[in-house]
């Protein structure tokens, strides 16, 4: 049921983020972190940053493919600004786990499009992590890396 009326909620408004109560359900936790992950990349690729804001936690910090460390605003306006915007981001692999208040997703995306103001094309990783606080789940931590083969390793 209420894998039901997470789907009715996300389709009848997308770009909303969903927050529903938390209960022992762990197959709803999941299921709650996957929509939400499924609304950031809707806001991330429509440049919806009222939409990602409110996913941020004030405390959030991100670290980009090229080491830098951005804050909650920094990562706003360099979407804002056009120095960071994706036409394509398909996730080929997503694992979630669940800890209490925390959710760690672990994925394999293919992305394309613009970081730091240069074109990027090509496979990441990148582990984010959502807290839940005052009923609701906000991203407090992302971090992203190039994908390299197994054979790649030294």
């Amino acid at each position: 049921m209420t894998a039901v009326i997470v789907a009715m909620l996300c389709s009848a408004c997308p770009a909303q983020v969903v927050h529903l109560p938390i209960g022992k359900n762990k197959g709803a936790e999941h299921k709650q972190i996957e929509q939400l992950e499924s609304q950031w990349r809707e806001a991330a690729l429509a440049g919806d940053t009222a939409t990602l804001s409110t996913m941020l936690a004030e405390s959030y910090v991100g670290i980009g493919p090229d080491g830098t460390i951005a804050s909650k605003t920094e990562d706003l306006q360099a979407r804002t600004s056009g120095l960071e915007h994706f036409k394509t981001l398909k996730i080929e692999e997503e694992k979630i786990r669940i800890y209490g208040t925390t959710a760690v997703v672990t994925s394999k995306v293919h992305a394309e499009g613009i970081y730091a103001g240069q074109a990027v094309s090509g496979e990441y990783r990148y582990t984010r992590v959502w807290n839940l606080s005052h009923g609701q789940w906000h991203i407090v931590s992302f971090e992203a890396n190039r994908a390299h083969d197994a054979s790649e390793r030294r």
